[in-house]
């Protein structure tokens, strides 16, 4: 096994444990471990087969988007918030703007006022859905990282 850098190992199924006593394997279902991690860090991620929806709402002006978006499971914290670019305004009319940023309007545990801001071209009250590009590489995401 150790006779190359090339030569791999895998193992799984452990448990390490402090002190002399063991205590008994503590296995948990796949579900339950996606709910605790999403405690900390949640991300919507565009893909290639069309645009990706993450949230309706309004624009409360020509240049920003309001839209609530739901948490699976309810944050640790409010979360902040990152993104990349590839996000886009698409309002009633199927008129669609890429959008220049995100922000946080209202933070929650459970969910998020998210703003897309674009440079012009909304129109003030009419529903509009924030989008990604399809791209894998467009996302945002919410961390409560500790």
């Amino acid at each position: 096994l150790a006779d190359s850098t090339s030569n791999e190992w895998y193992i799984t199924g452990v448990q390490l444990e402090a002190g002399q006593v063991a205590s008994d394997f503590e296995f948990l279902p796949t579900d339950v471990n996606l709910k605790r991690c999403q405690r900390y860090f949640y991300q919507i991620t565009g893909n290639t087969s069309g645009s990706t929806s993450f949230g309706t709402g309004f624009s409360n002006s020509g240049t920003e988007n309001y839209a609530n978006i739901f948490f699976p499971t309810m944050m640790r914290s409010i979360p902040s918030i990152t993104s990349s670019s590839g996000l886009q305004v698409t309002d009633a009319n199927s008129y669609t703007i890429n959008a220049t940023g995100a922000s946080v309007s209202q933070g929650h545990l459970n969910g998020m006022n998210v703003v897309l801001a674009v440079s012009s071209g909304l129109t003030t009250l009419r529903p509009g859905i924030n989008r990604m590009t399809n791209s894998t590489s467009s996302h945002i995401a919410f961390s409560s990282e500790l």
